[in-house]
């Protein structure tokens, strides 16, 4: 059966064929979790080099005050 979405109207592919709810959907899927692991990856990346601003910073702050 084809992909209907809420408006009861039928959805079409890129391709305008009918969805077909496997093969598609595999590929879909895996493009979503190239993307979030993609997106994940970026994170954690912008994360840790948050986290060694905040530590060399702390470090800044804890010299000065002992000067």
């Amino acid at each position: 059966a084809p992909a209907v979405n809420s408006k009861g109207k039928e959805v079409n592919n890129a391709e305008g064929k009918p969805s077909s709810r496997k093969g598609e959907t595999v590929e879909e899927l895996k493009n979503q979790l190239t993307i979030l692991m993609n997106s994940l990856a970026t994170l954690s990346a912008e994360k840790s080099r948050m986290e060694a601003n905040f530590q060399s910073d702390r470090k800044q702050l804890r010299s000065e005050r002992e000067e």
